[in-house]
């Protein structure tokens, strides 16, 4: 079941990627844990947030095509990060596992014409850094390392760890 978050994802001074996922993630499994209906001990929570760090700076979802343009112009040809914050609280013993996932994206030199056929696709409105890598955006990209599932936008082998070590190994047959 999916249960929306009502948060308000603003940094705090001083807050890199990793922090600021890591905190969103928390307050959004918290704030969903709170309306879930009929829980259950053995339930799990699990609140996540995906940015792209370029240069120190936090980037979004765009916002309208003009920032999608704004966005992938500035990543062209450049590597960044795709930063992952997850927070997976048990419901039963109020257990928590709080951790980020980190990749590493090359894009490569494309045209502001391909950006511009790009973005009509409508692909990158709701995506953090304006690209989807599982859908048209992958013509984009020049290489990445790391978790393409974090890429993606849910670090899906590392949340199984995390379960795992919560013992909820059962969720995952």
């Amino acid at each position: 079941m999916v249960f929306p978050a009502a948060v308000v994802e603003s940094m705090l001074p001083g807050e890199d990627g990793r922090s600021f996922t890591r905190r969103i993630a928390f307050v959004k499994a918290n704030d969903a844990a709170r309306n879930v209906p009929d829980q259950l001990p053995g339930d799990v929570v699990l609140g996540a947030d995906t940015v792209i760090e370029l240069d120190h700076e936090l980037i979004g979802k765009p916002c309208d095509d003009k920032s999608a343009f704004r966005i992938l112009a500035r990543l062209r040809h450049r590597q960044h990060k795709v930063i992952t914050g997850v927070c997976l609280l048990k419901i039963g013993d109020r257990s928590q596992k709080i951790f980020a996932v980190s990749s590493e994206v090359t894009m490569r030199d494309y045209s502001d014409q391909e950006i511009r056929d790009y973005i009509r696709s409508g692909e990158p409105m709701d995506k953090a850094g304006a690209y989807a890598i599982q859908g048209k955006g992958k013509d984009l990209i020049e290489e990445y390392r790391g978790s393409y599932t974090n890429i993606v936008g849910l670090p899906i082998d590392e949340i199984a760890a995390e379960l795992r070590d919560l013992d909820c190994a059962e969720i995952l047959l």
